[in-house]
């Protein structure tokens, strides 16, 4: 799946500078850094409200930060506008902690949405790309039915594909084993895997769960009141003495963070 406007390669596929975002006097991501080499796998990690979701906003140009830089490819996405912009986010593709799929479209027209809208590629062309999808997801046979005849693990799946066949170079999920059984969540974990392996896709997994992000993780941060209190790898995320991130991993209550 290579496409031939694919982005440039660099050493440092994303790095994000000294982010900062205020809005007034609080403080939402305090001064952050951190970079992936392509193909690199970083799960984000942390309570709800430390920012997670407002840091995935601020690296696809959806939410402006206060100071900082953000690079995709060596492109610093804060100085982009329009056309620019609409074709970085081209090779972005997001999988959203719902299905997010239209009940009323079948599965191929489902995953075809993106193509159809915002290329111009033929009809013939988007069949094929989005068949080719559905088997790298294990959904072969499927692209004729509609989400309401497919399991939940098979709508994730569905989603997955429906992000992929626009050939991305970064992928964003949010949550993408929320609410699903532990074997279904190991599919998608091996789903993750084979697509970096495959496509040496950069991806960030929004989750907490701890087993998904031991199977998937290349680097973890742990986010916390909109700093990082750990990057590093899950060895060193499971070996940390940090009260806050043990509380984290013990699932206590009884801790330094107070609900």
């Amino acid at each position: 799946m290579k496409d031939k406007n694919e982005l440039k390669s660099s050493e440092k596929f994303l790095e994000v500078k000294d982010l900062l975002l205020k809005r007034g006097d609080r403080v939402i991501l305090d001064h952050v850094n951190v970079s992936l080499r392509k193909g690199e796998t970083l799960v984000l990690m942390g309570l709800s409200g430390a920012g997670k979701s407002t840091l995935i906003r601020c690296i696809i140009g959806l939410l402006p930060a206060t100071s900082g830089e953000i690079f995709i490819n060596g492109a610093e996405i804060a100085h982009l506008k329009g056309r620019e912009l609409d074709e970085l986010r081209k090779h972005i593709g997001m999988v959203f902690q719902s299905p997010a799929l239209f009940d009323s479209l079948t599965i191929m027209d489902n995953v075809a949405f993106g193509l159809r809208e915002n290329t111009k590629t033929k009809e013939s062309e988007i069949r094929k790309r989005v068949l080719e999808a559905l088997d790298i997801v294990g959904l072969h046979g499927t692209e004729n039915q509609y989400p309401s005849e497919l399991s939940g693990g098979m709508q994730k799946r569905a989603s997955i594909a429906r992000a992929i066949v626009t050939n991305p170079e970064l992928i964003l999920y949010d949550e993408p084993t929320s609410g699903l059984d532990p074997i279904m969540s190991s599919v998608i974990n091996d789903l993750v895997n084979d697509l970096k392996k495959k496509f040496n896709m950069t991806s960030i997994v929004v989750t907490h769960d701890l087993k998904s992000a031991k199977a998937i993780a290349d680097k973890i941060i742990l986010l916390h009141k909109g700093k990082f209190l750990l990057t590093g790898t899950f060895e060193e995320f499971d070996n940390s003495n940090d009260p806050v991130i043990r509380q984290f991993i013990d699932g206590d209550s009884k801790g330094p963070v107070k609900m």
